[in-house]
């Protein structure tokens, strides 16, 4: 909420703890953001997944605000296998989950596929509508060394954007997928 849009940033110790130095004075809301690693959704302080409905508190000069805790919420998972045009699995494939939606439009996770092509993407969000969770979007990407990469459900991508016609996947909370290369 910084009126020059500024941000300050700072990463967790092992115990989750963080500090972050040299904030402005004025309001602000503090966000957390886990690691591609982590099975956790981003959040802001408050519990809440938006940011308007984030926590806001206004900071003097000199100020410290302590007791900041946000608790991240765990992420759906995508698994599958990823496998060349005879069906053999493809190690080391690069998979990616790209968020499409307007809540999903900042998460893109990835997974790297097993020797039996095995791979899972975790971390990946959904919506709660009137209570009831709604899917969110993906687009998921498979790569392996020196190919181009290859888009769900089985179509090549060119370099031109996506056509509204274009099959998109959607996610319920556990899902499996397919991809060959």
């Amino acid at each position: 909420m910084d009126p020059r849009g500024g941000a300050v940033e700072a990463a967790t110790d092992g115990d989750g703890r963080f500090v972050a130095d040299a904030v402005d004075a004025g309001l602000h809301r503090v966000r957390a953001r886990p690691d591609n690693e982590t099975n956790r959704l981003g959040a802001y302080w408050g519990d809440s997944w938006g940011f308007c409905s984030g926590r806001t508190v206004e900071l003097e000069v000199d100020d410290d605000l302590d007791g900041v805790i946000i608790e991240l919420p765990v992420g759906g998972s995508l698994t599958g296998v990823v496998q060349d045009h005879d069906g053999a699995p493809l190690a080391l494939a690069e998979v990616s989950a790209v968020g499409l939606d307007f809540y999903n439009a900042t998460v893109t996770r990835h997974g790297v596929a097993d020797s039996d092509g095995r791979f899972e993407i975790a971390g990946l969000d959904s919506l709660v509508v009137d209570g009831e969770p709604v899917p969110g979007h993906y687009r998921i990407e498979a790569r392996s060394v020196g190919s181009a990469p290859w888009y769900a459900p089985g179509a090549p991508w060119s370099r031109r954007r996506p056509s509204p016609r274009t099959p998109a996947r959607r996610l319920d909370r556990v899902a499996e997928a397919t991809a060959r290369l």
